[in-house]
C-alpha cells in the first residue's frame, strides 16, 4: 500500500496537474515562493520517487517543495504550517503538505519545561515556571501564578523545549486579577524562537530566529502571535520591547 501511495504522489508531483495527491496536498505559499533552504529543508532530490517516499515515512517530514517550472527538483520540509499556505495557483513551485499534518499539533509544548526570565521582582514569590505550570489563574491567590520581572528595559521570559520543534505560534494570558488596568504595561511583545540559547535574541540581522512581532498592547486576555513561518528550534523567547514590568499568567507555545 505504501509503495502504491508513494508512485501515485511521484506520478502526480510530476505533472503538477491536480491540487491533491494520495497522502498529500498540493499548496503553495502566499509570502515567498520558496522556503529558506538549509532551515527547515534536510536536502534535494532529483527524484520525486525519493524524495515522497522518504517524506511518507519519515515522520519529521512535514511535506515536500517541488520546482515545476525551472527544475524537476523536489526538497524535504521539517516545517511547515498548512493554516499559512493557499491553494495551489501555477506558481512554479508547489508545497506538497501531509495530508493529516494538523493533527499533529500540540498546544503545550512549553508546559512544565525548563523557565528562565530576565529578573525577578520577588525571586521567592514570581517564579519563572509559574509562566507554563498549567495553573492559568490561581482565584484564591493571584501572585502564586505569576511571572514577574523587574521594571527594566526589554523584559523576557524563555523556555527550553528539551528537543527541538516546529514551532507556528505562542498564546500568552495577560495579567488580568488587577483593578488598575496594568495590564497595558505588556506590550511590544517579541517572539523569537531558536535552535541554541545564545541564538535566541534578535539584533535585526538574524531573521530567522523571529517569529513575529506584536505591535502595541497586548491582549487583556490572550494574545495569539503566530510566526510569520514556522521556525524550527529548542528555545522560545517572549520580550517585550519597551522599559516595563513583563508580567504574565501562562504562556502556551503551539507546534510539532
Amino acid at each position: 500500500m505504501i509503495i502504491l501511495k508513494v508512485f501515485l504522489a511521484a506520478c502526480v508531483l510530476y505533472a503538477a496537474e491536480s491540487t491533491e495527491t494520495s497522502g498529500f496536498i498540493k499548496m503553495t505559499s502566499p509570502l515567498i515562493q520558496e522556503f529558506p533552504f538549509g532551515v527547515n529543508n534536510s536536502k534535494s532530490y532529483s527524484s520525486t520517487m525519493l524524495c515522497t517516499y522518504e517524506c511518507l515515512t519519515n515522520e519529521r517530514c512535514h511535506g515536500v517543495q517541488f520546482h515545476i517550472q525551472t527544475e524537476i527538483k523536489c526538497s524535504f520540509e521539517t516545517c511547515l504550517n498548512p493554516d499559512l499556505l493557499t491553494e495551489y495557483r501555477q506558481t512554479g513551485v508547489a508545497v506538497y503538505v501531509k495530508d493529516d499534518l494538523g493533527k499533529s499539533l500540540n498546544m503545550l509544548l512549553a508546559r512544565d519545561k525548563l523557565a528562565t526570565q530576565s529578573s525577578y521582582y520577588d525571586r521567592a514569590l514570581y517564579k519563572a515556571s509559574h509562566g507554563n505550570d498549567g495553573i492559568y489563574y490561581n482565584a484564591s491567590n493571584p501572585r502564586a501564578s505569576l511571572v514577574h520581572t523587574e521594571i527594566e528595559y526589554r523584559p523576557w521570559w524563555r523556555v527550553d523545549l528539551q528537543e527541538d520543534h516546529c514551532v507556528w505560534a505562542v498564546n500568552i494570558l495577560n495579567r488580568i486579577e488587577s483593578p488598575y488596568e496594568i495590564w497595558r504595561r505588556s506590550k511590544n511583545a517579541e517572539v523569537t524562537v531558536a535552535m541554541r540559547e545564545e541564538d535566541i535574541e534578535y539584533n535585526g540581522s538574524n531573521p530567522e530566529v523571529l517569529c513575529n512581532y506584536y505591535d502595541g498592547v497586548l491582549n487583556k486576555f490572550y494574545t495569539l502571535i503566530t510566526c510569520e513561518q514556522p521556525i524550527r528550534g529548542r528555545f522560545v523567547q517572549i520580550l517585550f520591547n519597551a522599559n516595563t514590568h513583563l508580567h504574565l499568567f501562562e504562556i502556551e507555545v503551539f507546534g510539532i
